[in-house]
């Protein structure tokens, strides 16, 4: 898993924006932040079959994937996502958030986007901030990524690959447009065999 911490000081004050829809920087796109950089698949809401609002990810969590790649915790630690239910005045539509810190055993700080920061995307919702908000309006358990979990994808440098990358040179994946394929004089390929007993 990454470094909770390492992920809040990048993502604190910016906005993402995962479906390119029309509602700017949504809670549910910051959660999705949290899946991409920790090379899990992004689990979507249902707005079909559901309500298609953050609570479905909780809801459905035995159908819609979040029990591959989190377990169930009951106490939270700092990046457990946790999903709040419908609870006026507080999260009326429900809400994900990413927990930081506990405060007194009844409100928490959470990590999330379009919970009230001042940085606005055009389309709607607001940047990554920290709030207080209380433990009473989430559901009984809170996601923290698996681990040790075989992930499908890997994020380098914003781009998803396929697990079987295991590291990077940055250079290597930059974006430099198209080359002429005369100049290429050879193309390596490497690979390292491990054993494990």
């Amino acid at each position: 898993m990454v470094a909770y911490l390492d992920f809040k000081s990048r993502v604190l004050n910016n906005g993402y924006d995962h479906d390119g829809g029309a509602f700017g920087w949504q809670c549910w796109d910051g959660f999705a932040e949290w899946c991409v950089t920790n090379g899990i698949p992004i689990i979507n809401t249902d707005p079909i079959n559901h309500s298609g609002y953050a609570k479905d990810l909780w809801e459905l969590r035995k159908t819609n994937g979040m029990l591959t790649y989190f377990d169930d915790v009951e106490t939270m630690e700092g990046g457990d996502v946790a999903i709040f239910k419908e609870v006026a005045g507080v999260t009326p539509s429900s809400h994900v958030a990413i927990f930081d810190s506990d405060i007194d055993g009844t409100y928490g700080w959470f990590l999330g986007q379009n919970q009230g920061s001042t940085i606005t995307h055009p389309n709607g919702g607001s940047a990554f901030n920290l709030v207080m908000l209380p433990y009473s309006a989430t559901y009984p358990t809170a996601f923290r990524v698996k681990k040790g979990a075989k992930m499908q994808v890997k994020n380098v440098n914003g781009d998803i690959y396929s697990n079987l990358i295991t590291s990077s040179r940055p250079e290597i994946f930059g974006s430099w447009g198209e080359r002429d394929m005369k100049s290429i004089k050879y193309i390596v390929i490497h690979g390292t065999l491990g054993l494990s007993v």
